[in-house]
């Protein structure tokens, strides 16, 4: 699966998120490269595979990881390196997710994820 195909699976909540922190992200970093914005695009694609709903998201995050879905969303960001792995994004996109690389990038990523 693609990078947009990957996209796709997001609920538009996620979608939606996930375009304003690649907009975040043009604004704190206008030079940012194609490997940042995929990175701000799917920076929480792990959430997809816990299917669970913004409610549900709540009481995953309260009562924390006591069924397979609440735990698949307790670690969506290990769920979401694995998938992006698999549909062959680039090694950059993928180790700025993992917080390695240009520390201004993922300080950048961090900030525009977290406004």
């Amino acid at each position: 699966m693609s990078e947009m195909g990957l996209w796709m699976k997001y609920q538009n909540v996620d979608k939606r998120h996930s375009l304003v922190v690649l907009h975040r992200l043009n604004e704190l970093m206008p030079t940012a490269d194609r490997d940042a914005q995929a990175a701000a695009l799917l920076h929480d694609i792990g959430k997809s595979q816990s299917q669970l709903g913004v409610l549900r998201r709540v009481v995953a995050t309260i009562v924390g990881p006591r069924t397979q879905q609440f735990s698949q969303y307790y670690r969506h960001e290990e769920i979401g390196i694995g998938l992006l792995e698999n549909a062959g994004c680039s090694d950059v996109t993928i180790s700025l997710l993992k917080g390695v690389g240009d520390a201004q990038v993922i300080a950048a990523l961090a900030a525009a994820d977290n406004m």
